[in-house]
């Protein structure tokens, strides 16, 4: 065990680790660049120009509609997107006339996961010939179709149907084909290789260190290894039929994704702690995102159109105020000098960027060209960078120990004398992120604590009351409530009005007031109970309830 935690080192440089990212990001940048076989990078592979271009409808045109009608838009980077209308014709145009060349050329076709037909046609002076596309693999989302050989004019039509059918058209020769699948496969080997790495290292610290935040980290992790494998068409190379399963869409996962980012928000920037009320926002459309996940499996291609398109934009609204939540919990972070705080603003930074871009390249309301590959690269630098956010937020909490260790060696006789658990009172002012500067003042609570009744607040500062032989005295004391709570911890206060703590080892009467409220009497005193505190006051004080 000690030698795991030596192997998370507290000491570790901000400017090694800062050096780090940037060499790792310039190196995965300089991999990505390199594979310019990408469907979806737009860039012609074979020597032959040419242009694509598009016409959508609302109805289906057969294809001698082709024939005269030169009604097409051309579309950039050969990037194509059906948006809300049912069907559209691709038209693809050879600018130097010769459609035809020597060697076979394949026409290859990447799509997202609207399964429809696709099919290919040119005319050959008489009649209009038709040709299918084909799968590569088990996927059905890397289709390949051969540019006949001979054509009456350099020009071929591909008809395509499916309502926000998207992806991209390219020409390219057996050996360039070959050599794309062969590129593709070892950046996603990497990609899945590294994400599984990282899912199983978070484990670990988890068992090691029961650090909450690592366990909803590699939730997070093993979401988008998933979503990315479904979008890719992975999932079906290792089982075809999981493509019907309404969990294993990219859809259903997209909704899981946004559940997992709410859960590690909130971990990992501790927002009970910094910023309570955006803990809570975070905290309900979380299970607004499950609300919506169970809803999406249960009514799975049983919505009318118009209701799946509301489901969309709520889904996405819940994402995008998720999203906006974790930016501003972590804007809360830095102002309460987080520093892990900082790095993942960067990573919410670059996460939203990718999320504005995949929902507009998805709307067609903007041109972006926008793919599973764009999204591996943002999601690698996303693991990198709240990677780093780790050590740092390590880091800090190990000199935030030792300060809290040095002023509590000062105070060790006192905690003895008052059996107060060293470990525990360590624990509370860390995690509840409490300012060491504070213990000073929590010694003056310590030798009064055994005796202590209540604490009240007063304004930003609290008096506390305890009994003093036969008479009750009062100790100010320089803090506000919820930090004296944090410090000593619920175990032996609670918190039964905005303005009341009362000691958990005094013999209160829970006593009814009114219709509706309540107060703890003990003696000739009365603290008055908030109705949003009742339950709680209620489970502490079941056996001395009064009516």
């Amino acid at each position: 065990m000690a030698f795991l935690h030596r192997l998370y080192p507290a000491q570790i440089s901000h400017r090694i680790s800062f050096l780090v990212l940037v060499m790792l990001i310039l190196s995965l940048f300089s991999i990505w660049s390199k594979n310019d076989s990408s469907s979806l990078d737009g860039e012609h592979t074979v020597s032959v120009e040419y242009t694509v271009a598009m016409k959508r409808f609302s109805n289906h045109e057969d294809a001698p509609w082709l024939k005269d009608n030169k009604q097409f838009e051309l579309i950039q980077n050969s990037n194509f997107n059906l948006k809300s209308k049912p069907f559209a014709w691709l038209k693809i145009s050879n600018v130097d006339g010769a459609l035809s060349p020597s060697s076979r050329v394949l026409i290859n076709i990447k799509r997202n996961n609207i399964f429809t037909p696709i099919k290919l046609y040119h005319f050959d002076g008489t009649l209009w010939q038709q040709r299918s596309f084909v799968s590569i693999d088990n996927s059905y989302k890397d289709l390949v179709a051969v540019m006949p050989s001979s054509i009456e004019s350099p020009v071929v039509y591909v008809q395509l149907s499916g309502r926000y059918l998207r992806g991209n058209v390219q020409l390219l020769n057996d050996s360039e084909l070959i050599r794309q699948s062969k590129t593709d496969s070892i950046i996603d080997g990497v990609y899945f290789g590294i994400l599984a790495l990282f899912i199983f290292f978070n484990l670990i610290i988890y068992k090691v260190f029961n650090r909450v935040s690592h366990l909803s980290y590699s939730l997070l992790l093993t979401v988008t290894f998933i979503w990315i494998a479904s979008g890719q068409g992975w999932i079906s190379f290792f089982n075809e039929q999981l493509t019907t399963v309404p969990v294993f869409t990219p859809n259903s996962l997209g909704i899981l994704f946004s559940f997992a980012i709410a859960l590690f928000s909130r971990q990992f920037l501790q927002m009970k702690v910094i910023n309570p009320k955006i803990n809570k926002v975070l905290y309900y459309n979380q299970l607004l995102a499950i609300a919506f996940w169970f809803l999406y499996i249960v009514t799975y291609q049983s919505l009318p159109h118009f209701i799946f398109q509301l489901g969309y934009v709520l889904c996405s609204i819940n994402t995008l105020v998720i999203l906006l939540g974790s930016i501003l919990g972590a804007i809360a972070g830095i102002y309460r000098g987080r520093n892990n705080a900082k790095l993942y603003l960067l990573a919410m930074i670059v996460l939203i960027s990718v999320a504005i871009s995949m929902s507009l390249s998805a709307s067609g309301l903007v041109n972006i060209s926008f793919s599973w590959r764009t999204f591996q690269l943002a999601s690698v630098l996303e693991v990198i960078i709240l990677s780093i956010g780790f050590v740092v937020e390590h880091y800090q909490k190990h000199r935030e120990l030792e300060e809290i260790e040095h002023k509590i060696k000062d105070l060790e006789s006192e905690l003895k004398t008052y059996k107060i658990d060293t470990n525990s009172l360590k624990s509370n002012i860390s995690d509840n992120l409490v300012d060491s500067q504070l213990i000073p003042v929590l010694a003056k609570v310590l030798p009064i604590l055994p005796h202590l009744l209540w604490v009240k607040a007063d304004g930003n500062y609290c008096v506390a009351s305890y009994k003093n032989e036969n008479s009750t005295d009062e100790q100010f004391i320089d803090c506000n409530l919820q930090l004296l709570l944090d410090s000593i911890g619920d175990e032996k206060l609670l918190r039964c009005h905005k303005s009341y703590l009362v000691n958990l080892s005094q013999p209160y009467q829970l006593t009814r007031r009114t219709s509706a409220d309540y107060d703890l009497v003990i003696g000739e005193h009365r603290v008055p109970i908030g109705r949003k505190y009742l339950s709680m006051v209620r489970k502490a004080f079941k056996s001395s309830e009064q009516y």
